[in-house]
């Protein structure tokens, strides 16, 4: 049996609405979020612009590599500094 994979969805339309999700999938949605979780997020998909005071929540759930920002437009300079960090990419 797999493990199961948790991923956080911050953005205004709940992807579990939209898509069909494996069983072995955990999708998180939030349409905000300041507090995060015991353990890091496997994936986190930003599908909306960060608030300032949603940092510091979002930076302890989110592992290096694991956070994709899906528009461009989104990508400003908080994005950036995840960026910097090796924590977000473009998709």
């Amino acid at each position: 049996m797999s493990e199961e994979i948790q991923i956080l969805q911050l953005g205004t339309e709940d992807w579990n609405n939209c898509y069909q999700v494996p069983e072995n999938v955990e999708l998180t949605f939030a349409e905000e979020f300041t507090k995060a979780p015991k353990l890091a997020y496997d994936l986190v998909f930003v599908d909306r612009p960060i608030k300032e005071e949603e940092l510091p929540a979002l930076c302890k759930a989110t592992k290096a590599h694991t956070l994709y920002v899906t528009d461009r437009d989104l990508w400003n300079d908080t994005m950036q500094l995840f960026y910097y960090e090796e924590t977000a990419r473009m998709l």
